[in-house]
Order: structure tokens, then sequence, then C-alpha cells
């Protein structure tokens, strides 16, 4: 039954005039456009005509956005930099072992560090394909650096037991012996002799050192976003 003929019917029951139907408005109460033959406004779904019941196609729907991307969790940072964190420790220990053993003590912490840094790399390509898609280059050096901080969390812990108690006496000693051919480092001991100078220092060092490992972390997880977006 087409649209015309419903509404004829339905007026004509309801007892209203063909002239009445042709002086009606052409917009719905909710002021959507009505189209000529409708029995239903296509916007509402109210009745045009009394008694014309429910309406035989479904009403049209506004349009639903697209749900955006999942919100990543803790979890799934740490499924990408985990793994590659441990990676990063053994090698920084490995490479500054054999920079100790072969006579590199000066480079040794500055090859960790490189070791960590190219296992951030790493993370940052784990995570593209193990995790989600990496959205840019400050994503990747976020990736990045949050895994250098947890390469760097091991050693500092190793690092605050070894100087705690005897680890303390050992370490200004070791100084003491280096103070013989340097006045500078005479001064240090001097000074570190105190603990709250010691600690404070030892604090210092430590805040720098990490810095430099999550900032070097980062902008090598930034090189690895880089191209992966390029990959794309």
């Amino acid at each position: 039954m087409n649209g015309r003929l419903c509404r004829a019917r339905s007026y004509a029951q309801a007892g209203i005039s063909e002239g009445s139907i042709r002086r009606m408005a052409a917009k719905c109460s909710c002021g959507s456009p009505l189209p000529p033959n409708a029995c239903f406004c296509p916007r509402c779904g109210r009745p045009l005509a009394p008694g014309a019941g429910q309406p035989a196609v479904p009403l049209e729907q506004p349009a639903q956005p697209e749900p955006g991307p999942p919100a990543l969790t803790a979890r799934d940072y740490l499924k990408a930099a985990g793994p590659a964190a441990c990676l990063g420790v053994a090698l920084r220990f490995a490479v500054g072992t054999l920079a100790l053993i072969i006579g590199l003590g000066e480079f040794a912490a500055l090859l960790g560090f490189a070791a960590v840094w190219l296992v951030a790399h790493h993370a940052v390509r784990r995570f593209e394909r193990k995790v989600a898609p990496i959205s840019g280059l400050w994503h990747g050096f976020g990736v990045g650096a949050l895994t250098g901080l947890l390469c760097y969390v091991p050693s500092l812990v190793m690092q605050l037991a070894m100087l705690g108690g005897q680890g303390r006496e050992a370490f200004l000693g070791a100084l003491r012996e280096q103070a013989e051919n340097s006045s500078l480092i005479a001064g240090a001991v001097t000074a570190l002799e105190d603990p709250a100078v010691f600690w404070l220092a030892l604090a210092f060092t430590t805040l720098v050192e990490a810095m430099v490992l999550t900032a070097g972390a980062g902008a090598f997880g930034a090189l690895a976003a880089k191209s992966v977006l390029n990959e794309r």
C-alpha cells in the first residue's frame, strides 16, 4: 500500500475531509520536513494520520560516532617495555663488565647506556607489533623512556645495597687511594666523610644518571617511532 492511499484511508476513518488534508502543514511538530505521501514522520516517528498504527519501516537513526581506539593500560606498556628492559639490564652489566676487564673503565658506563638505548629502540618496535600502533614521536619517546627507567631500577637497588654499611667505607677507601695524586679527589673525600654530604651527593649522582639514561632511551624510542611511521 503506497503512502497516499495509507493516509487517505486513515483520514477517512477519522472523518477528516480531503480539503483539510491539503491544508495541513508540510512539517511535523518536531520541525522535520515531511515527504508528500508520508504516513509517519521520518525523524520522530509520529503518526501523521489518526489510527495509522506503527511505521512499516524502521525510523531513521542518527549516525553514531565510530568508537575510538581502546585505552591503553600500564600492563600494555609493560608487555612491550618489560622484556626489553630485562634484556637491557643483562646487556648493560655484560658490556660494563667486559669494558672493565679490557681496561675501558671510564667508558663502561657509557657503553652500558648505549646498550639500554638500543634496547629502547627494540621496545618501541615490540610495542608496535604486539600491543598497539605507535601514534607519534612522543609516544615512541614515552615507551623508550619507560624502558630506560626500568633498566635503571635494578642497578640503583644494587648500588644502594653496596654502599650501605661497609660498602660506604670501602668506597671512601678507594677514593683515598686516588686522592694521593689529586688534590681535587682529596677534597671530595674530606667532604664525603660527612654522611649527610655523602648521601646527598649520591642522590644527585643518581638523579643525573637516571636522567641521562631515560632521556637517551626516549630519544632512541622516538627514532624507532619515526622509522615505524615511515614504514606504514
